[in-house]
C-alpha cells in the first residue's frame, strides 16, 4: 500500500472505502466513477500532448526544439495542432463508459476543441524550455553538471573527473569534514602517507598533506588518492604546516587509476 493511499485512508475512510469499491452494476471500471472535472481536462492535454512530442523526439535522439532535426520530428506528427486535437480525444475517451460523465463529454469536447490554439501555445511555451534527459545520456561521456548541493550526496562522485576538475569538492558545514585528491609522494609510517593536495574546495592546490588510513594500504609515489569525507584538520597558526587528512568510519578512499 502506498504512503498517499494511507494518508487517503488517514484522512478519511468512508471516503477511500466507498471510492475504491466495485460498482458492477454502475460500470466496468475500477472504484467508483470518478467526476469529470472540467477545470482538470486542459492540463490533462497539455501533459499528454508533450509526452507525446518528448518521446518521440527522444527515440530521434533529438535534446531540444533548437535541434535541426526537431521541425522534422514534428511534421512527422503532424504539428502541434494536429496533436493537440488527438490528445484531446484520447482524453475524453477514457470517459466513454463512466456515467458521471456521459452528461457532460459533449460540453467538455466543445470546450476543449475551442481552447486548442491556447492549449497548443502552452505546449510550445514548456517544449522550448525542456531539455530531454534521455537525449542527453545519448552523448559520450554524458554531460556532467556539477554543483556543491547535488555532489555531495552522489554515490558515484568518486569516479566523476568533472566533479574534481572544478571547485564543487563537498565540505562540511563546520569545515571538518570534505572531499579531497590528494598526489601521495611518500610513506610516513605503517599507516601514513605524505602527499599533496591536488583538489579540494577548500585548500590550495600543492598544500603539503598527510593521509592517515585506519588500516596498512599500498600506494607508490605519484599516486592520486580521491578520500571522500576525510575528517580535515589543519593548524591555523602554522601555514607550513601539512594538512592532515584522517580516514574515519565515514570516509572512503580511492585510487585513481
Amino acid at each position: 500500500m502506498s504512503v498517499s493511499v494511507h494518508a487517503e485512508i488517514d484522512e478519511c475512510p468512508r471516503r477511500w472505502a466507498l471510492s475504491a469499491a466495485a460498482y458492477p452494476e454502475l460500470w466496468s471500471g475500477r472504484g467508483y466513477p470518478q467526476k469529470l472535472q472540467l477545470a482538470t481536462l486542459a492540463g490533462s492535454v497539455v501533459h499528454l500532448a508533450l509526452e507525446v512530442i518528448t518521446k518521440q523526439l527522444t527515440q530521434a535522439g533529438v535534446p531540444s526544439l533548437n535541434h535541426p532535426l526537431a521541425t522534422q520530428v514534428l511534421k512527422e506528427l503532424g504539428g502541434y495542432t494536429r496533436v493537440v486535437e488527438e490528445c484531446v480525444e484520447r482524453i475524453l475517451r477514457r470517459f466513454d463508459d463512466n456515467p458521471r460523465a456521459l452528461p457532460i463529454v459533449e460540453q467538455a469536447r466543445r470546450m476543449l476543441r475551442g481552447q486548442v490554439p491556447t492549449l497548443r501555445a502552452r505546449v510550445q511555451s514548456m517544449l522550448a524550455r525542456l531539455r530531454l534527459p534521455k537525449a542527453a545520456l545519448a552523448a559520450r561521456p554524458p554531460e556532467a553538471r556539477p554543483a556543491t548541493e547535488t555532489c555531495r550526496y552522489c554515490g558515484v562522485r568518486q569516479l566523476c573527473d568533472a566533479y574534481w576538475a572544478g571547485a564543487a569538492q563537498a565540505i562540511s558545514e563546520d569545515g571538518c569534514f570534505g572531499d579531497i585528491e590528494l598526489k601521495i609522494t611518500g610513506r610516513h609510517g605503517p599507516t601514513n602517507w605524505d602527499a599533496v593536495v591536488a583538489r579540494a574546495h577548500i585548500l590550495p592546490a600543492k598544500t603539503p598533506a598527510l593521509l592517515r588510513l585506519q588500516q596498512a594500504d599500498e600506494f607508490t609515489t605519484g599516486t592520486l588518492v580521491r578520500v571522500l569525507d576525510g575528517a580535515l584538520a589543519r593548524d591555523p597558526e602554522d601555514d607550513s604546516a601539512p594538512a592532515i587528512i584522517t580516514l574515519s568510519a565515514r570516509s572512503e578512499a580511492y585510487r585513481v587509476e
